[in-house]
């Protein structure tokens, strides 16, 4: 037999999720953002020595895409994993990459526009009007045009 078997395998993966649950509870009880503490606008991940997510919490999942990408950039540029210790806690930056990063588009005013058939109660059509303003390292996001929230 190859591999690792099956009982093995779920014990360690829930091992690894208890992790990152574990992470998930601690930022929750200790935080003083209403962002976090209300709405738990967060999300706990472990990962592997290359970045990749290995185990994640029940949170926002749309964080953890751009967490891989963003250690990832930390471990092959000015942070090399073989660098690390015990404790080490890294705080990362992503406004200032984000900054850069919008800094490198042109400056002007991309629109678009889309709607959504169903508001969850109804069959009923809701604009979805957007327009994205790029100037120098900021970006400014106009949803005014589109539908009213619906109830």
């Amino acid at each position: 037999m190859t591999g690792i078997d099956p009982v093995r395998l779920e014990v360690i993966r829930n091992a690894l999720i208890a992790g990152a649950e574990e992470m998930n509870v601690s930022i929750w009880r200790t935080a003083r953002s209403t962002v976090v503490r209300e709405t738990l606008d967060y999300s706990t991940a472990l990962f592997d020595g290359k970045g990749q997510a290995v185990a994640q919490s029940t949170r926002i999942p749309i964080h953890l895409n751009s967490m891989s990408v963003c250690l990832e950039d930390i471990i092959a540029g000015p942070l090399p994993i073989e660098e690390w210790g015990e404790g080490d806690v890294i705080l990362d930056q992503s406004e200032a990459k984000m900054r850069r990063t919008i800094a490198n588009l042109p400056d002007r005013t991309y629109s678009f526009h889309d709607f959504v058939d169903d508001d969850g109660q109804e069959a009923v059509d809701l604009d979805v009007v957007a327009e994205v303003t790029i100037n120098g390292d900021t970006a400014k996001v106009d949803l005014s045009r589109s539908a009213d929230q619906a109830p």
